[in-house]
């Protein structure tokens, strides 16, 4: 799933971010739009997904064997 990401307001991205978490996506990319602002890179892992990560054990990605 893509979210396009408002660099105004990040709160409504985060929101949509959320609610696809929890409906039990576990793939979104982010689309950033242009002119990417000085510090792009960066600013959607503090802004969008900090805290997003589960704690969950039962949530973790399944391990991958040979």
């Amino acid at each position: 799933m893509q979210v396009l990401v408002s660099y105004d307001e990040p709160a409504a991205t985060k929101e949509t971010v959320g609610r696809l978490v929890g409906a039990g996506m576990n793939r979104i990319v982010l689309n950033l739009p242009r002119p990417y602002p000085r510090g792009v890179a960066r600013w959607p892992a503090d802004e969008i997904i900090a805290g997003r990560h589960s704690t969950d054990p039962s949530a973790a990605r399944p391990r991958i064997t040979a």
